[in-house]
């Protein structure tokens, strides 16, 4: 069975990268790049996994987070030395990552998918 993931990034290459590499059989991929779009949609079909972005043009990771179902598993993705809240996220991946990393990372999560 197909698993759903979502990646919120304000940066359309990293997003486009992501979705090209870890897109399979068992992994289908959903990219944003607008946080209000990305909130939307995953309260109307909620993912099995969601990877935000902690810097968004707009607003930032942890914000989205408070705004979807405490139910969804949550992995925060970010390049800064210092998150000032972390609350609500399953896990927490600083950049650079790597995609081989990123992929190994969702299918635990989505494999081992366990209702919150």
């Amino acid at each position: 069975m197909t698993k759903t993931v979502y990646y919120l990034d304000d940066e359309v290459e990293l997003c486009d990268v992501f979705s090209s590499f870890l897109n399979s059989q068992k992994i289908s991929v959903k990219t944003f790049t607008n946080a209000n779009e990305a909130i939307d949609y995953c309260n109307k079909f909620p993912p099995d996994l969601f990877l935000i972005d902690y810097r968004l043009t707009d607003t930032t990771g942890n914000i989205v987070a408070n705004k979807i179902s405490k139910d969804i598993r949550k992995i925060l993705i970010t390049g800064d030395l210092s998150v000032p809240e972390q609350d609500g996220f399953d896990e927490i991946i600083c950049k650079p990552y790597s995609l081989t990393n990123m992929r190994t990372l969702i299918m635990k999560y989505i494999e081992d998918y366990k209702p919150l």
